[in-house]
């Protein structure tokens, strides 16, 4: 009983011992945690605030980015420094006198924002902190240092876009004159919310507006005209003919710029005007389907402008227009000595017309039953038969001919298994042959 004792006094003591050494660790953690929340700056904790200096603060977690946490850490205080720098839009810029979307607003402000951090320069690290997970950075940049800089690349940007509008005058086509334009707004892009008021040929202008306008100018005064007012698909062109669509500026021919057309499938296809200005579309069909009836051609901006922030400054389509589509279903005559009706329902199933006479028929066939009496067998009566079938075109010359194996028909008298034999050698012509026949010969 003593030993019993004694060993549960022991275990006791270990218990004890254990807890004591827990609690110290906890509480030397604790101390730990307190001193390194005690020494963290307060920079770390407020960002400062300065009429001198822009500040920016970033940090990164050590474990995670174990290689490149210090250039994380930079590149957030940059980031945040940059986001310092209001962008103000005055009242004679591109910003403020274009009427622009609220998403457009914002996505150019990102953009700038981005771009004021890719330019930033002469910027300083101010100090650094590291507690035991992530490392901090404070950066700051001098505010007149920054506006002197800025100012420097305004004025270099503003002489790169009157360079570009000068080479836009003195180009030959109007391609050029309109890249050289868009080079001049580009060289800008950064200064869309500053009026850039500056001289040019003893004339003041706020140049973003004037290369705006300059701009808007060429592509509300292109023209496409068409050639004609509507296209007729029909048997005689094997339903396909082309339209034509001029390109014009000022009533001058306009070469090498991407036209949209669109007919008859979901997405639209770019051409580009030729030599002549001339942009040339094949509509084809078949005459069977479900057609437009219409076919429309329009400039698309962003065909012209890759730019999506710039192509937002202009309409999303310039010069629509339209030409008229009309299909003439093609005539199919029939000269048969039987089950005419079910002729005539496999050429109206295929989408073509019956034709009253051969005369004015597109397609004529000629159909031939062949029926024999194949015997009678436990009161039942079965005939054969089969088809020759001959198709002539408009101007009856013979373009094909196809005969239809023989099928069989089973009645109880030799009339009515006639009969039953020619109705099945007639569904073995299919309205998808008819189909096949018309668009294979259209053009014989």
């Amino acid at each position: 009983m003593r030993n019993f004792h004694i060993t549960m006094l022991n275990r006791l003591l270990v218990i004890i011992s254990v807890l004591i050494i827990a609690v110290s660790c906890t509480s030397a953690k604790k101390a730990q945690k307190t001193d390194l929340e005690n020494s963290k700056p307060e920079w770390v904790l407020k960002k400062p605030i300065s009429s001198s200096y822009y500040y920016g603060i970033g940090n990164a977690n050590m474990n995670t980015h174990s290689k490149d946490f210090q250039q994380i850490a930079k590149n957030k205080a940059l980031e945040d420094l940059s986001s310092e720098i209001e962008v103000t839009i005055d009242a004679q810029s591109v910003l403020s006198t274009k009427e622009t979307s609220l998403s457009f607003i914002e996505n150019y402000q990102a953009t700038t924002r981005i771009d004021v951090k890719n330019n930033l320069s002469e910027f300083e690290a101010v100090e650094s902190w590291v507690n035991e997970n992530e490392y901090w950075v404070l950066y700051r940049l001098s505010k007149s240092r920054y506006q002197e800089l800025e100012a420097e690349r305004k004025n270099k940007a503003i002489n790169e876009a009157l360079h570009f509008l000068n080479e836009s005058d003195k180009a030959l086509t109007y391609k050029l004159q309109f890249e050289y334009l868009l080079q001049g707004l580009d060289a800008i892009k950064s200064y869309l919310n500053d009026p850039l008021k500056t001289e040019r040929n003893s004339q003041t202008i706020y140049l973003g507006n004037y290369i705006l306008s300059s701009i808007n100018s060429r592509l509300s005064k292109l023209k496409l005209i068409k050639a004609k007012n509507s296209l007729l698909l029909n048997w005689n062109n094997c339903f396909t003919e082309e339209a034509t669509f001029s390109l014009q500026y000022n009533d001058i021919p306009v070469e090498d710029i991407p036209v949209r057309v669109k007919y008859n499938s979901y997405a639209s296809q770019k051409m580009i005007s030729d030599e002549n200005g001339f942009v040339k579309y094949e509509a084809k069909a078949n005459f069977y389907d479900d057609l437009p009836t219409k076919m429309d051609a329009w400039i698309y901006t962003s065909d012209l402008i890759k730019d999506p922030l710039i192509a937002e400054l202009f309409e999303k389509e310039y010069s629509p227009v339209y030409m008229d589509v009309n299909l003439d279903k093609p005539y199919v005559f029939v000269n048969t000595s039987r089950d005419r009706g079910a002729f005539q329902e496999i050429i109206e199933k295929a989408g073509a017309k019956i034709s009253p006479d051969s005369a004015s028929a597109d397609i004529y066939l000629d159909a031939r039953f062949k029926t024999v009496s194949v015997g009678k067998s436990n009161d039942f009566y079965t005939s054969s038969c089969s088809i020759e079938m001959k198709v002539y075109n408009s101007d009856h010359e013979l373009i094909e001919k196809k005969i239809w194996p023989e099928v069989k028909g089973v009645h109880t008298n030799k009339l009515s298994a006639d009969n039953k034999a020619s109705e099945n050698a007639v569904k073995q012509i299919k309205y998808t042959w008819i189909q096949k026949l018309i668009m294979e010969h259209c053009r014989d």
